[in-house]
């Protein structure tokens, strides 16, 4: 006996939610978001303590550098699980997934530069590039509240089913 021929009809049975879902990213977003949003200001919080010293201060303050260096790491991993969950289950909202892709490119050029300054990627230190630095982090806060703001109005949309303006 031979097998029955596949149907060529469609199939009407649905399967359970998938990972690049709506729904689930819709409900993951929001906190990745925010959990994001906080490290970032407690980046700001540590680079105050060691920004103030003298240049002769930098060995005082060493254990804060390798906390805010450490930070960066962290960072860069959540801000790429972000990304991917924007760009697999919220394309619909080409704005979250391109404010995340954007995140994760500005804050993987910040780390670049907070390494160059402190001279962990080889080579002297690089203080100059702390005029790059600086302004560079106060963009990615600016992001980040942005990308809160939209995240909290995608939770508060019933998780994705309305447009935002």
């Amino acid at each position: 006996m031979s097998a029955p021929a596949p149907s060529t009809a469609p199939s009407t049975a649905r399967s359970s939610t998938p990972a690049g879902s709506p729904g689930r990213a819709a409900r993951a977003f929001p906190p990745l978001v925010g959990l994001t949003s906080l490290l970032i200001l407690l980046q700001s919080v540590e680079a105050g303590v060691f920004l103030q010293s003298p240049e002769g201060g930098r060995k005082q303050y060493s254990s804060w550098i390798d906390i805010h260096g450490a930070g960066s790491k962290v960072l860069l991993v959540l801000s790429l699980v972000t990304a991917i969950v924007a760009a697999r289950g919220l394309r619909d909202r080409r704005e979250l997934v391109v404010g995340s892709v954007a995140l994760f490119v500005v804050l993987a050029v910040e780390t670049a530069l907070g390494h160059l300054i402190n001279g962990s990627l080889g080579g002297s230190d690089h203080d100059a590039v702390t005029i790059v630095h600086i302004p560079l982090a106060m963009a990615l806060i600016g992001l980040t509240v942005w990308l809160a703001t939209r995240a909290a109005q995608l939770r508060r949309s019933g998780m994705g089913a309305a447009r935002m303006p």
